[in-house]
């Protein structure tokens, strides 16, 4: 469950050739085979623990606390957790991390049953993922050389986007199915255990600072004192900054915006699968399969469609898309019906369910495509117009906006679902959403053409 605006769109999107030249450094094979096994591990428990809560409540808002059981630790301890790692061995910290989550993952065996004991265990397994993701990037220059380190970085990032595919749509679904969830849990935890072993491995004592000598005690607590005051000053700058070029707040906005509703659409979509299309939430993936294949052809193919369209239009034409196809997917049920009808007028008796799912999944293919055509050319405008000198606070403010602004939707989402239903609240959404960026959209294209008629005169 991780944030999707913190992944490496850009990186995804465009990563180069010559993967075999740093797979040829066993170390960072190592490495990367274990950051493979772990993040499999974690999509696995993503959908296994969705499904578990899924069952036990039947509740949207159930789910959406079990999402923010798992990103609240990265607001509250994901600063912290960066100054820990960098005074302490990285090999041991990915060792042990590796290890506390696997024995984590076994308390969803003897604990499952429990929905508090599930979000204990989310939070506690979310705030060890805290040290070992910083740990994990940290090691990378370490293990490899300089001019290989763009290679290193995105096989990287390759790997996450095909962890989700592999754990969550793939293994998951399958294990639960034929062998119910607490071998899914049992199979996480041995990879988690593997990825430890290959961790184990590595080269000793990796990026470990030297004690603090007591006679410098002193002058770094006077440091310390500095060193607040400019990261504040240094954050209000970047703040500042992005309110000054409009749309460089806007891309900002939209980026949050996505990562709100991707996880929303996650929120929803157990009890969507089950109670909506009448299926079992052990199906979930397969029906959202679409939607991550929009995202995949999405990504491929923007390069060439902004080739078409400026990025700061498309964004806002693909954020008012996503709005219409919210709405569209919630009048779903309705709209089935209609094509059943349609098709007994013409001579054929086809059943409504199968009119549902088939509109759903086409919808659910075009809100991937969507979501791509605003996460992917947002962030490249993030990063064109943050200047060299500010492009880290920049950044850093976009996570952490996205971080803690999608905590109160999840829950006020999930909870208006449980009380007016899934559709009508996907409805809602969809209709706010597509007048709001439609009138942006409107009053963008007037801007501009009135700027080539000033221009032309």
């Amino acid at each position: 469950m991780r944030n999707p605006a913190s992944g490496p769109v850009s990186a995804v999107a465009g990563a180069p050739a010559g993967f075999r030249v740093v797979l040829r450094n066993r170390n960072f094979t190592y490495l990367w085979a274990a950051q493979l096994l772990s993040q499999i591990a974690q999509n696995i428990i993503n959908f296994a623990v969705l499904v578990k809560v899924e069952e036990l409540s039947h509740s949207t808002i159930q789910i959406a606390v079990t999402i923010v059981s798992f990103t609240l630790p990265a607001v509250v301890f994901g600063p912290i957790a960066g100054v820990f790692v960098d005074r302490i061995d990285k090999k041991s910290i990915l060792v042990y991390t590796n290890v506390s989550r696997a024995l984590a993952t076994l308390g969803f065996v003897f604990f499952g049953q429990s929905l508090p004991a599930i979000y204990t265990i989310l939070f506690v397994s979310s705030a060890i993922n805290q040290l070992f993701s910083p740990a994990e990037g940290a090691s990378i220059p370490m293990l490899v050389k300089r001019d290989q380190l763009l290679n290193a970085m995105s096989l990287f990032n390759v790997t996450f986007y095909s962890a989700v595919v592999i754990g969550f749509i793939m293994i998951a679904p399958a294990a639960i199915k034929l062998a119910g969830l607490d071998v899914a849990f049992y199979i996480t935890a041995a990879m988690y255990l593997a990825a430890a072993g290959l961790c184990q491995i590595l080269p000793g004592r990796m990026g470990r600072l030297r004690p603090v000598e007591p006679a410098e005690v002193q002058h770094q607590e006077g440091w310390r004192v500095e060193s607040r005051t400019q990261f504040w000053d240094e954050l209000r700058e970047g703040l500042m900054y992005i309110i000054a070029h409009s749309e460089l707040l806007a891309a900002i906005i939209q980026l949050t915006l996505i990562s709100t509703l991707l996880l929303i659409m996650g929120e929803m979509a157990p009890g969507f699968t089950s109670r909506v299309l009448n299926l079992t939430a052990e199906d979930t993936a397969y029906v959202f399969l679409p939607m991550g294949a929009g995202l995949l052809a999405g990504m491929v193919t923007t390069g060439r469609v902004t080739t078409l369209i400026p990025k700061e239009l498309l964004t806002r034409i693909a954020v008012t898309a996503i709005g219409v196809l919210m709405l569209a997917i919630g009048i779903s049920p309705p709209l089935s019906t209609l094509g059943n009808r349609i098709t007994q007028s013409l001579g054929a008796h086809p059943h409504a369910a199968n009119w549902l799912i088939g509109l759903d999944l086409f919808f659910f293919l075009l809100l991937g495509l969507a979501f791509a055509y605003v996460l992917v050319p947002a962030q490249t405008l993030v990063q064109e117009l943050a200047g060299d000198e500010v492009r880290g606070r920049v950044l850093s403010i976009q996570l952490m906006a996205s971080s803690a602004f999608m905590i109160i939707p999840l829950l006020f989402v999930g909870g208006l679902a449980d009380a007016y239903g899934i559709t009508n609240v996907l409805m809602g959404m969809g209709i706010i959403i597509a007048v709001g960026f439609g009138y942006m959209l409107r009053g963008w294209l007037m801007e501009h053409q009135s700027g080539r008629e000033r221009a032309s005169a």
